[in-house]
């Protein structure tokens, strides 16, 4: 999502989502789930031309979490999350893609 900038919503709730450092502003519909001795995953719909492009699998999506300003270091947040894109179904209008986090590189040891 954009950087807020009114001071009315600087409290808003945001979500910054990046695929390999790219950031991506058009998303929608970000889904967690998590179980406990399992890896967290995430799927997301990325809308737009240059989102879709950098939807592959294997790519690093990183999404921050939080109240105002996201991007700031140290202010970690139980949605914040750092995965690999394992499965992407591509259509016209948009791109649906599913991440799990490192912890299931652990679980195989690849």
């Amino acid at each position: 999502m954009p950087v807020i900038q009114s001071q009315n919503l600087i409290n808003a709730f945001d979500l910054h989502v990046t695929i390999d450092n790219l950031a991506v502003k058009t998303w929608s519909a970000i889904g967690y789930e998590a179980r406990v001795n399992s890896a967290r995953v995430v799927s997301c719909v990325l809308h737009g031309s240059e989102a879709q492009e950098a939807a592959r699998l294997g790519g690093v999506i990183k999404i921050r979490a939080g109240v105002g300003r996201v991007l700031k270091t140290g202010d970690e947040h139980p949605l914040n999350f750092e995965g690999l894109i394992k499965i992407v179904r591509p259509s016209q209008t948009a791109t649906r893609i599913v991440a799990i986090d490192y912890i299931s590189m652990l679980a195989t040891s690849e």
